[in-house]
């Protein structure tokens, strides 16, 4: 298996107040493609069997992501900051 890195963009909406995905910008950010090999020390685009099939290791990574930004924008939501 090649060992790769998958980067991702999260950004924050402050007309929402909300974390999410960010797949606009990235494509933008990376524009030699989002996927690093420490190996090569190179950086390449997503090939299409990493994305194609739900159980690849970039969409496994993206769904715990979108899961995990789900779950802090839902503590953001009932957070409240102490008065002083």
């Amino acid at each position: 298996m090649e060992n790769v890195q998958y980067h991702f963009v999260v950004k924050f909406d402050t007309e929402d107040g909300k974390f999410e995905l960010d797949y606009t910008t990235q494509s933008v950010i990376f524009t030699e493609g989002s996927v690093y090999q420490p190996d090569k020390k190179e950086w390449r685009r997503l090939h299409d069997s990493e994305w194609e099939r739900d159980e690849t290791a970039y969409n496994r990574a993206g769904d715990d992501l979108y899961f995990l930004l789900d779950k802090l924008n839902d503590a953001r939501q009932n957070y409240r900051v102490p008065s002083l």
